[in-house]
């Protein structure tokens, strides 16, 4: 892209290195070969075949896994059967990661012949091969798109041509003679997965990117707003029936709801209809980033983790603890935001993002509020905790404190006639909320003056 290189930033596919076995490459015995990927075209496997079968007439003693499943199945064992080296070959189908890494540490070199398939189509930056450098495999691979930034011949590797099955045939037979040179070969490529592919080093550079993506705004950018109005998914989905899409209107349109002074933020985009209410909603929402930001964040920032995770006892059993993490995966962002703008109050609209609020509240010190409808899925002791730190609460889950009147409404229409009772056409009419969200509005002001 002329003229934009400024704007392009390279980060690699991190893996957690602690997480993958050394594997011990024997002196001895047969020579292990692994591949994992799906069977399809452009991972080159047929190739694989090929040279397995150089192998086997060269009487050198060998033996390769095929982790994965694909279209390519059927084809690829009637080409195993076809070289006569059925003996030499296991296709293991899919794999959990757990048996993968086992078998990646059962091994003696990770081979991965990649290719262009017939429609242009190829492997990229494989993950899979980060994942054998992190087992201590060597790695027999392609000169093909980014598997030389990963993979450095003579150094942590040995790299051919696409398709040339007899120099695949040679790289492989020369890691099975010389068990030194493999082993070489893996203690460098594991130091460099440790250097440049560790998830915590490609954490710290995709959340250094995006802090200076969002840095401060100049003097010309419009000012902070007071308040972060916080919701968990807009539009609202279909079955939503806590009337959040008329609080939000009338936050938009009534002076007691602009007086508020709130930025809007979903955690989700439904990518629905939105409601025919809010025609110009894009205008003034914003949305949190992909789930891939909010984990590189995650794992970026060890020590604040901990600390959050020791918070979890506080709300005992009345979440559990993947809900837990979920939320706080949001929070350590939000936070993080928070500080940026200068926000002074944070208000959870429904309990979907209360507990986020609350842990915005322990790591930033900002005063949070938030609204609960009388259907959620938080049990009345975590609600009481949170409560407990909040600066102004709507409940609909006890018999009063709820000031926004987020109870459900029957609006059936019944004839009662002494003991009978049924049930009349059509519906009543909703009652005007509107001096409800005012009223509502006004204390959320007051908290903030």
């Amino acid at each position: 892209c002329p003229g934009a290189a400024d704007k392009i930033h390279r980060v690699y596919n991190g893996i957690a290195m602690d997480q993958f076995p050394t594997a011990p490459i024997e002196d001895f015995g047969p020579l292990r070969i692994i591949s994992v990927g799906r069977l399809i075209e452009f991972k080159g496997f047929h190739h694989l075949v090929g040279a397995c079968r150089r192998l086997a007439d060269r009487g050198l003693d060998f033996h390769w896994t095929l982790v994965g499943e694909g279209p390519w199945r059927e084809r690829l064992e009637g080409l195993v059967a076809e070289a006569a080296i059925s003996p030499h070959v296991t296709f293991a189908g899919v794999q959990s990661q757990e048996s993968i890494k086992r078998l990646l540490a059962a091994s003696s070199v990770f081979c991965l012949p990649c290719i262009v398939d017939s429609k242009g189509a190829s492997d990229i930056l494989p993950t899979v091969i980060t994942e054998a450098m992190a087992c201590s495999l060597p790695v027999v691979s392609t000169h093909l798109v980014g598997v030389p930034e990963m993979v450095i011949p003579e150094e942590t590797g040995l790299l051919v041509d696409p398709g040339d099955e007899s120099a695949l045939a040679d790289a492989l037979a020369r890691l099975a003679n010389d068990r030194g040179l493999a082993k070489q070969l893996g203690k460098a490529g594991r130091a460099r997965a440790e250097r440049v592919f560790e998830l915590r080093e490609t954490s710290r550079q995709l959340a250094g990117h995006f802090d200076r993506s969002t840095g401060p705004r100049d003097s010309e950018a419009t000012p902070a707003a007071t308040c972060l109005y916080l919701l968990d998914a807009w539009p609202p989905a279909p079955e939503d029936d806590t009337w959040l899409t008329e609080e939000i209107g009338a936050l938009k349109s009534t002076e007691e709801g602009r007086a508020v002074d709130a930025t809007l933020l979903s955690a989700r985009c439904l990518r629905q209809g939105a409601p025919d209410s809010l025609p110009d909603w894009p205008e003034w929402m914003e949305f949190f980033p992909d789930a891939l930001v909010l984990e590189a964040e995650w794992a970026a920032h060890p020590a604040i983790v901990a600390k959050v995770i020791e918070w979890r006892d506080e709300l005992g059993k009345g979440i559990d603890t993947e809900s837990y993490l979920f939320q706080a995966r949001r929070a350590l962002h939000l936070a993080r935001l928070i500080e940026k703008r200068g926000i002074r109050h944070l208000h959870a609209s429904r309990s979907a993002v209360a507990v986020t609020a609350w842990l915005v509240h322990r790591l930033t010190g900002i005063g949070f509020s938030f609204a609960i409808e009388a259907e959620n899925p938080w049990s009345s002791s975590v609600i009481d905790r949170l409560a407990q730190d909040a600066r102004l609460v709507s409940r609909a889950d006890t018999e009063d404190g709820d000031s926004l009147q987020l109870q459900p409404i029957d609006l059936s229409r019944r004839l009662v006639l002494g003991p009978l009772k049924s049930k009349l056409p059509g519906q009543k009419s909703a009652p005007d909320r509107l001096p409800v969200y005012r009223s509502w509005f006004r204390q959320l002001s007051a908290v903030l003056s």
